[in-house]
C-alpha cells in the first residue's frame, strides 16, 4: 500500500519546512532532510543541521474531518504522556517543541530528538536476542501500567475534560463514536450498529470491575519499539507513538493481539493462564474489538485501503460474536 494513498498525509514544501526550523532553531542551518517512510496518519521527517543534533518533525493530519473523536489534540496529549513515562524512567521520545497554533502551517506539529535506531519489527535478531527484547518490552509495559491516571478514557479525552468515571462508560463511548462515524457512510448497517453496541453493553458488569485507571500504551507492538543495533549487541532505545494512550484497564493493552509472546509475558510478570479467566478474556476481547474496529475505520475512511478495511471488519465481527456468546 502506498504511503501517498492516505487522505491524512501531505508533504511540506522545502520553504515551509525550513521556515519551521528557523523558528525553532534560529542559530543553525538545515543541512538536509528526508521523509520517513511507514506512516499514514502523521507526515514525518528527519531533519539534519550543520551544527545541532538531528531531530524528527511530525506533522499532524490534514482533512481533520475524517478523524475519530480522540484523534484531535493528539500532539499535546502525546507530550504529556511522554512526560509521565520519562518521570517513571521508561525510555521514550524526548519532546523539544509542540505547536498547535497553526500559523506557519495549518497543522499541529511536534519536534523530538532523533534517536539513531530502527524499529524492533525491522531488526534481524537471533532468537535469544529477540526473546530478551520482548521480555524487556513486557517489563516496561508493566511499568507503564503502574502509572496512575485521573479518569478513564483515551488520554486525549481525559486531558481535555472528557474523562469517564468507569472503564465501561469510556469503552462504550469510544465504540459508539467509531460505529456512528462508520455507519454514516454505510460501512455498517443500522442493524450491525445495534448489534455491536448490544455486545458491549452485555458485559457492563465485567467492564465495570476496573476501579483505578492506569496508563496504557494503546498501540503496543514491535513497530513502536526502537532498538539500537550493532554487530555484537542490540538494546532497546525507546517506546514511541503513545498518542493513542488509554487511561484504563491493563487488559486494554494485553488484549492487543500482536504482543503476547511468552517472553513478553515473562517480562510483564504474568502467566498466560491468568489471562484465561472469563473476566479477563472478556476485557481482552473488548480491547481487541476496539483495535480491529479502529483498523477497519482508518483503512476505510482515512487510508483508502478497502481490502484492509474489510479484513479488519471480519476480524472485528469475530470479536463481536465472542462477546455475544460468552
Amino acid at each position: 500500500m502506498s504511503l501517498f494513498s492516505s487522505s491524512l498525509f501531505r508533504e511540506l514544501n522545502e520553504t515551509e519546512l525550513k521556515e519551521l526550523m528557523v523558528l525553532h532553531f534560529p542559530h543553525d542551518t538545515v543541512k538536509g532532510y528526508s521523509l520517513c517512510q511507514g506512516g499514514l496518519f502523521n507526515t514525518t521527517y528527519r531533519v539534519d543541521f550543520v551544527n545541532a543534533p538531528s531531530v524528527i518533525l511530525r506533522l499532524g493530519p490534514v482533512h481533520r474531518e475524517l478523524l475519530m473523536g480522540y484523534e484531535h489534540d493528539m500532539m499535546l496529549t502525546e507530550a504529556e504522556v511522554l512526560r509521565r513515562m520519562k518521570t517513571a524512567e521508561i525510555p521514550c521520545s524526548e519532546v523539544l517543541f509542540v505547536s498547535t497554533d497553526r500559523v506557519l502551517v495549518d497543522r499541529d506539529y511536534m519536534i523530538v530528538k532523533y534517536i539513531d535506531s530502527i524499529p524492533l519489527s525491522s531488526a534481524k535478531l537471533l532468537q535469544e536476542e529477540r526473546y530478551r527484547l520482548d521480555e524487556e518490552c513486557g517489563r516496561l509495559l508493566r511499568k507503564m501500567h503502574e502509572i496512575p491516571c485521573e479518569a478513564f478514557g483515551r488520554a486525549t479525552d481525559v486531558l481535555f475534560g472528557k474523562g469517564y468515571v468507569s472503564f465501561y462508560e469510556s469503552v462504550l463511548a469510544e465504540v459508539s463514536d467509531l460505529v456512528g462515524k462508520s455507519s454514516r457512510d454505510g460501512f455498517f448497517t443500522k442493524a450491525e450498529s445495534v448489534r455491536i453496541l448490544a455486545a458491549v453493553r452485555r458485559h457492563k458488569a465485567v467492564l465495570s470491575t476496573c476501579q483505578k485507571p492506569v496508563l496504557c500504551h494503546g498501540d503496543m507492538w514491535s513497530g513502536n519499539v526502537l532498538v539500537k543495533q550493532s554487530e555484537k549487541h542490540c538494546e532497546l532505545a525507546a517506546i514511541i507513538d503513545v498518542d493513542r494512550a488509554y487511561f484504563g484497564d491493563v487488559d486494554f493493552d494485553l488484549g492487543n493481539p500482536w504482543i503476547l509472546s511468552d517472553a513478553f509475558l515473562e517480562g510483564y510478570g504474568i502467566a498466560r493462564e491468568e489471562l484465561e479467566t472469563r473476566e479477563r478474556k472478556i476485557k481482552r476481547t473488548v480491547a481487541a474489538l476496539i483495535y480491529f474496529l479502529i483498523e477497519a475505520y482508518v483503512w476505510h475512511a482515512q487510508y483508502n485501503g478497502e481490502e484492509n478495511a474489510q479484513n479488519g471488519k471480519r476480524a472485528f465481527f469475530e470479536k463481536v460474536e465472542i462477546l455475544e456468546y460468552n
